[in-house]
């Protein structure tokens, strides 16, 4: 990658070390053509690289999903049906860590790929 844009060209596939200033652990990014999107975990130690975690596409993905529809789908699970606002969600789901706003937001993040599978 060239440039404080970071404009990568026509390269077929990009490889980013992301490592913070004296830090023995470090992310490599890698993506392209050829090569499914995927970060490892990497520590420095004895003069050479030793690979700490695999994350391919399909674990970053669902890492990034809120563990509130997690939730939501155990509650869903013991009800044929339920109809509310985000605030009665809520309230029914006893839930203390979530918003209204940020629930109607995940609901059009995350719903298709999270709630549709399953029936909800």
């Amino acid at each position: 990658m060239g440039g404080s844009t970071g404009i990568t060209g026509a390269a077929d596939t990009n490889y980013v070390l992301k490592r913070k200033r004296n830090r023995r652990d470090a992310t490599l990014l890698a993506c392209g053509r050829d090569v499914e999107y995927q970060e490892m975990t990497l520590r420095f130690q004895d003069l050479k690289w030793e690979l700490v975690e695999h994350k391919n596409t399909e674990e970053i993905r669902k890492a990034k999903i809120p563990q509130f529809f997690f939730r939501v789908v155990e509650f869903m699970k013991v009800r044929t049906e339920w109809v509310g606002t985000a605030a009665e969600l809520i309230a029914d789901m006893a839930e203390t860590e979530t918003t209204p706003n940020v629930v109607t937001k995940y609901l059009r993040q995350f719903s298709y790929e999270v709630l549709e599978p399953v029936g909800i």
